[in-house]
């Protein structure tokens, strides 16, 4: 049994497919419609188009490098190319130490006052699987003086996530799997007045950019769909890792992770394009300590039903007791 990979929507590839022809004569109007649309979707009003989510934080980090900042980074749970850009670039940064990725704001406040950062950087779901607190977070951030830098690649056109109200900074990939789905491209906003370098390799395409447009339209979806269904399958399998929090993956500690995530594959957890839908931990991206994360935001959610997460969940329970 194999399950629906994410694809990109048909008004995508028709929008996309309809500029190719004309896409020398649209590409600034591509691209400036991108922005407006994205900056009505974050809430700020400055928006810079990116190649990837990567090239994103890079500006960001970069920014903050220039200023002599301090960067303090959650102890796992949130995007390891964070971590590889800031070494980089030489980025002065400090560790949070966090609940399996889930910042916690007491000790965050502690953590602030102590080792004094001027940014923030976090993912909008901890490892995909747990919604951050991110109002009680920037209150905390503001309260101390500390930029808030938001990877929303998981929770754009989400309603309380990727909201310019409580981050100062949001970056976003475009690239597969994530919420806009793209292969590519990504995007930094804020709505502070500053000056970023960009390089003329971090630009993205023009047809990117029409894909955004029509993508964006789908996002608040597709993110509820996910968020249903991480639900449903935490129902199924039951000790699973922050199961109260809203997530678009889900997450379970298990004994002999490796073994159990071949089992899986074995027995059809993957998509429909070969792509697995284990993630094996302890990863920072997802959490440290031994178990799984089952990707469902590599499916595509207008064509899974009900009865797949239930079947995706058996199958985790007749794997798990199998292993014993």
């Amino acid at each position: 049994m194999m399950f629906p990979h994410r694809r990109l929507s048909d008004k995508t590839k028709k929008a996309m497919q309809d500029c190719i022809e004309n896409i020398e004569e649209l590409s600034k109007e591509c691209v400036e419609k991108a922005k407006r649309e994205i900056s009505k979707t974050t809430g700020h009003r400055n928006v810079e188009l990116v190649c990837s989510g990567n090239a994103a934080i890079f500006l960001v980090l970069n920014f903050l490098k220039e200023k002599k900042a301090r960067v303090m980074l959650p102890d796992q749970g949130a995007w390891i190319g964070a971590k590889k850009i800031a070494d980089f670039l030489r980025v002065e940064t400090c560790e949070l130490k966090t609940d399996l990725g889930l910042i916690i704001p007491e000790v965050l406040e502690k953590e602030i006052k102590k080792k004094k950062p001027h940014a923030l950087f976090l993912t909008s779901f901890a490892g995909y699987i747990a919604e951050q607190s991110i109002k009680e977070i920037s209150e905390i951030c503001r309260t101390y003086e500390v930029l808030l830098i938001e990877d929303a690649s998981g929770a754009i056109g989400d309603e309380r996530l990727a909201n310019g109200k409580y981050s100062d900074f949001i970056a976003c990939s475009t690239g597969e799997p994530k919420i806009l789905n793209l292969y590519s491209g990504g995007f930094l906003s804020t709505s502070l007045d500053i000056s970023l370098n960009i390089p003329k390799i971090f630009k993205i395409s023009p047809l990117v950019c029409v894909g955004i447009v029509e993508e964006l339209k789908l996002a608040k979806q597709i993110i509820t769909m996910l968020s249903k269904y991480s639900y449903m399958l935490k129902e199924e399998i039951g000790n699973v890792v922050h199961k109260e929090k809203r997530g678009i993956c889900v997450g379970l500690e298990v004994k002999h992770a490796k073994k159990m995530a071949k089992l899986l594959r074995e027995k059809g957890l993957k998509t429909d394009l070969g792509a697995s839908l284990v993630t094996i931990c302890p990863n920072y991206n997802r959490f440290l300590k031994e178990g799984i994360v089952i990707e469902l935001k590599k499916l595509d959610v207008f064509k899974i039903k009900n009865g797949d997460i239930i079947r995706i969940g058996e199958i985790i329970n007749e794997t798990k007791g199998a292993l014993g």
